[in-house]
């Protein structure tokens, strides 16, 4: 299921001692940010490195790539972001970059980290996409101007709460906007939460909420051809697909999804282009 250009948004933990064995990915921009502890990273290409917290990790994997991650030190878990870009372009050779970033060049900013120049701020990768982290303290209002004509862009809170143009977030929620110019960020509490920012291509994110016994009908936007639901708590009947928590779904070629809710439940829901 694709989220615009976005493959994958993966929240990982790795126990101490533990780790991803050797596998492989092509035609992909690979972008790891450690949340806590240290990840030991290897890869067909001889490249071996340790990323730590504020450290922001990158590979093309487009001609194909193996590689594995473990934690660095045995009695140390790992918590990191890795998400999944589609490139621009096919066929580019594998490439590894590292940077570290710090934290209070993003203290009640935003900090970007990630763009689609290597003669601009931060790592780069192969697609029109622009990442950034901030940190702010509670009360304090922030302005990010799309980098793009027509770009949208996510937000997803790591930690503490935020509201976005009247929208309020908590932890581990998404928020996405399109034809926009710019949007207004305030901070509600100061725990340190990234907020990522990347190209939808028109797709949307909606976090949802329900108490038992209700049904709702969820309309997609006319550009929009696919839906992927996840279910976080709760029970839910999909389309008559029944749901249990950390289920998910994904539904194509359709303009409307009637959900229905047996129990008090809370889900998510990414819609997006096919292509």
């Amino acid at each position: 299921m694709n989220f615009g250009v976005l493959r994958v948004l993966n929240d990982d933990t790795v126990a101490a001692g533990m780790s991803f064995g050797t596998h492989s990915h092509d035609n992909l921009e690979i972008i790891s940010i450690p949340l806590s502890g240290d990840l030991e990273h290897r890869d067909n290409t001889g490249t071996q490195a340790v990323i730590r917290r504020g450290d922001v990790q990158v590979m093309s994997a487009d001609t194909g790539i193996a590689h594995s991650e473990k934690t660095h030190r045995r009695d140390q878990e790992v918590q990191f972001l890795q998400l999944w870009v589609f490139p621009n372009k096919r066929g580019v050779p594998p490439r590894y970059d590292q940077q570290t970033f710090r934290a209070e060049d993003r203290h009640n900013r935003f900090q970007q980290v990630i763009s689609p120049s290597s003669d601009d701020a931060g790592v780069w990768i192969h697609q029109d996409t622009w990442f950034s982290l901030g940190n702010f303290e509670p009360g304090t209002t922030a302005v990010y101007t799309v980098q793009k004509p027509g770009n949208g862009v996510n937000v997803f809170v790591l930690e503490g709460d935020v509201t976005i143009n009247g929208q309020p977030l908590h932890r581990h929620d998404g928020f996405g906007l399109w034809q926009t110019e710019l949007f207004r960020l305030k901070a509600d509490s100061n725990e340190e939460g990234p907020a990522h920012c990347w190209i939808n291509q028109n797709a949307r994110l909606s976090p949802g909420y329900c108490e038992a016994g209700r049904s709702v009908s969820y309309s997609l936007n006319p550009l929009n051809k696919c839906v992927f639901v996840f279910l976080m708590t709760g029970n839910i009947v999909v389309n008559g697909q029944i749901l249990d928590k950390c289920d998910s779904i994904g539904l194509w070629d359709v303009g409307l999804v009637t959900i229905a809710y047996p129990a008090e439940s809370r889900f998510l829901i990414i819609e997006a282009p096919i292509n």
